[in-house]
C-alpha cells in the first residue's frame, strides 16, 4: 500500500498537513512540547484517523473527495 507523509504532534497525537509549522492543538502561547514529528500512513490508516478526528487538515474538501475514491 501506499504511505504519505504527515505530520504528528509528540505531545497531543492530533496529525496535520506536511506543509504545517505548528501543532494546531498548540494554543495561542509558544507550547514546545507540542512539537510535530513527520511520519508515514498507509492511505487506510489516514483514512481511519479522520473518522475518529485525529486528522486536521485545512484541505478538507479535497482530503474528503480523495478519501471517498
Amino acid at each position: 500500500m501506499a504511505k504519505e507523509q504527515w505530520k504528528k504532534c509528540s505531545c497531543c497525537g492530533i496529525i496535520t498537513d506536511i506543509d504545517e509549522k505548528d501543532c494546531p492543538n498548540r494554543g495561542l502561547r509558544d507550547n514546545p512540547k507540542h512539537e510535530l514529528q513527520i511520519v508515514e500512513l498507509e492511505v487506510e490508516e489516514v483514512k481511519e484517523l479522520y473518522k475518529k478526528g485525529k486528522i486536521w487538515t485545512k484541505h478538507v474538501v479535497d482530503f474528503e473527495m480523495r478519501l471517498s475514491q
